[in-house]
């Protein structure tokens, strides 16, 4: 303004100084010569007028124009909705594809939509490009060359964000593979400890089995199969205490597992919220982007308009008001010829007559120029007014687009807000996925754990069926002893007795020796020890002390009379029962007493251990229920965590395959949107032909069409 109004008050001075020199001019000036000039000076009105009027035909196409444009850029923005509207439902499509197609599915409709992405994109670019060559055709080439300028620098600027934006994903996809790789390195570490307890497993199986073979062998013996029920008694209690820490230890894994299940539900939930929040906010972001680039396009072209169309009014004014002081010029010196010309006319009264005429149409002449100096000035506050309105248009458009700056800075800075708390989740997400494969962990050495158990028993239940096999067939035998040394014990009885009967109705008989008693007695002594071996060494004792007694008291009621002598040729037997009684017979005598002893306390001892067996066999049949129990719980809970950890997986692939989308949906937008830097679209074809898995000819095509807007953009 200051500079304006400096230009103006020197553009005065110095059309005062023009006007005095130009009035000492017109009063040494002739008659001919001021008419001469006064008609000069109407010819120049005159091309003024039509100056103005072809400058108001100018000003009144311009605005038809203007309007036309404005019309045009409607039909364009409604376009570039349906377009949006377009892709919007494309990436429903494919976001459904994702979820329910496979990958190669996928793929391949990637490819198809893509290729109709890019027939329409082609087909809308060249719709674009004929409006834009009709409106560059009627615009000026310099105002073509700016808009193109300012355009290339606005997408330059777009891109490079967009390549920023695109290095911190890449970065971001470098640290997911990195974690992937861990993870599988741990996986393989994991199976590698899974077949070295698989070759322990089996070495301790081997160990099992000698252990088996040993433990067979000195089953056979009595003693060391009760010491063995004692230690299975003492494996029992401690496989009740075991079962009890492991029940223990399951109900804090079920707690745990619950918590677990709890929080990955509710991180689940808050993942799907945040990325139906993230998508809905992506979606508004991005129409809001959109729509202030547009915006920001459109002003920034209509600013350019409005700048060319002051400048234009600008020199208008300027030319108009060197114009108006010309007139102004002319007309003082007008003035000052009149007046000359008056003064003569006192002088010669002769002139007058014959310069009448030329009065009257000098005053016409200058009543028109009066006229005409009155539209200009009415032109030039017309043009003044303009002129403020476009500035102040210029100021509101202006206003306009740093609001929208800063809208777009503020939807930006809520972009990262959001790609930060998606990226805090996932850590999150990875996290609740450590604990599943700690959990998983645990659960596996609980199933080998509960495999042990397993198979211990297993091994109980197969030493328990051999030890009733055992006893059953012990029992059997033992019975059957008993009813044959009942028989034999009551014939010996009937025996005893009738000879007491015969030896008391009988007189009293001679006195002799029988050595074959005494003789005979260690080899009874020896029958018994024979026959009662397999018992235990108390028993054995208790049998030979009877033995003894029986044939103490046998002697004693045979040999009576030792001391009063007689025949010492025959004994008693020959004499009463003239040889009869035989030495088998009076060895049976010896064996029944001690035998039936044996008999009886042995078939009580083992009607105890049976009974103590059975409830043994009892209580392990309810510990075996509830392992079973405990084995079915643990299943179950092995299933759910399976199915968790499916889920888990699933979860992980879908939200890599919308990453992927997203990355193929970037690289494809920047691949339709013009180069900034010449060579871009070359650098995106190798991953374009990686992601979609593109043919020969598909790849040529590509590389054809960037080339060809490289040259047309840098050209």
């Amino acid at each position: 303004m200051t500079d304006s109004s400096a230009g103006s008050s020197q553009g005065t001075n110095a059309g005062e100084g023009q006007k005095t020199q130009q009035k000492s001019k017109l009063d040494t000036l002739p008659r001919e010569d001021l008419i001469r000039l006064l008609k000069k000076q109407v010819e120049q009105v005159k091309e003024i007028k039509q100056e103005n009027a072809a400058l108001k035909d100018k000003a009144t196409s311009f605005d038809v124009e203007k309007g036309s444009m404005a019309s045009e850029l409607e039909d364009l923005q409604q376009k570039n909705r349906q377009l949006s509207r377009k892709i919007e439902e494309l990436e429903e499509k494919q976001n459904f594809f994702n979820q329910v197609s496979t990958s190669e599915e996928l793929m391949e409709k990637a490819t198809a939509a893509e290729l109709i992405l890019k027939a329409k994109c082609e087909d809308l670019e060249f719709e674009v490009n004929e409006l834009k060559l009709k409106m560059e055709a009627q615009k000026q080439q310099a105002c073509r060359d700016q808009d193109e300028i300012l355009a290339l620098k606005t997408l330059r600027d777009e891109l490079r964000s967009q390549l920023d934006d695109a290095r911190n994903e890449a970065s971001a996809l470098r640290e997911n593979r990195t974690a992937v790789d861990v993870f599988s390195l741990e996986l393989k570490d994991y199976e590698i400890k899974v077949d070295q307890l698989g070759v322990e497993l089996k070495e301790s199986q081997a160990a099992l089995n000698t252990a088996k073979s040993e433990v067979q062998s000195l089953e056979l013996k009595l003693e060391e199969a009760k010491r063995g029920e004692e230690t299975a008694q003492r494996e029992c209690h401690d496989l009740r205490m075991k079962m009890d820490d492991i029940h223990r230890e399951l109900c804090e894994e079920k707690i745990k597992c619950g918590e677990l299940s709890s929080s990955v539900n509710e991180l689940k939930t808050k993942l799907n919220s945040l990325t139906e929040e993230r998508g809905s906010e992506r979606m508004g972001l991005g129409r809001e982007l959109a729509q202030s680039q547009q915006r920001m396009i459109t002003l920034e072209e209509a600013i350019e308009a409005l700048r060319d169309e002051n400048q234009r009014l600008r020199s208008d004014r300027d030319a108009a008001d060197a114009k108006a002081n010309d007139i102004v010029k002319d007309y003082e010196a007008f003035k000052s010829r009149a007046r000359f010309v008056l003064e003569q006319k006192a002088k010669s009264d002769v002139e007058e007559t014959g310069n009448k005429e030329e009065l009257e149409k000098l005053q016409n002449d200058l009543e028109e120029a009066n006229k005409l100096v009155q539209s200009l000035r009415f032109d030039q506050t017309t043009y003044q007014e303009e002129l403020k309105r476009l500035r102040e248009q210029n100021v509101q458009l202006e206003k306009e687009a740093r609001t929208n700056r800063r809208d777009a800075d503020e939807a930006q800075i809520a972009m990262a807000k959001s790609m930060d708390e998606v990226r805090n989740f996932r850590a999150a997400m990875e996290k609740s996925s450590e604990e599943c494969a700690q959990a998983k962990n645990s659960k596996n050495s609980l199933e080998n754990e509960l495999i042990e158990l397993k198979i211990i028993r297993d091994k109980l239940e197969k030493s328990l069926a051999s030890d009733r096999l055992r006893f059953d067939t012990e029992l059997t035998e033992l019975k059957t002893q008993l009813g044959d040394e009942k028989r034999r014990r009551e014939e010996a009885i009937r025996q005893l007795d009738d000879a007491k009967k015969e030896r008391a109705s009988r007189p009293t008989p001679i006195a002799a020796v029988y050595p074959q008693f005494t003789d005979r007695e260690p080899v009874h002594s020896h029958h018994t020890q024979s026959r009662d071996s397999p018992n235990s060494p108390t028993e054995t004792q208790q049998p030979r002390a009877g033995s003894q007694m029986s044939s103490g008291k046998l002697s004693q009621e045979m040999t009576i009379g030792e001391s009063a002598g007689g025949e010492p040729d025959r004994t008693l037997e020959d004499v009463l029962f003239g040889g009869e009684i035989s030495d088998e017979r009076i060895l049976g005598l010896d064996a029944l007493s001690p035998d039936s002893q044996t008999v009886g306390g042995s078939v009580d001892g083992l009607m105890k251990e049976i009974d103590r067996m059975g409830k043994q066999n009892e209580h392990l049949r309810e510990l075996l229920s509830e392992s079973e129990a405990s084995v079915g719980r643990l299943n179950d809970q092995n299933t759910l965590l399976k199915e968790e950890i499916r889920r888990s997986q699933r979860n992980e692939e879908r939200e890599k395959h919308l990453a992927n989308t997203e990355y193929l949906k970037n690289v494809i937008v920047k691949f339709l949107t013009p180069e900034r830097v010449k060579g871009e679209k070359k650098q995106l074809l190798p991953i374009l032909d990686q992601m979609l898995r593109l043919s020969p000819p598909e790849l040529d095509l590509l590389k054809k069409t960037a080339e060809q807007e490289g040259k047309l953009l840098f050209s």
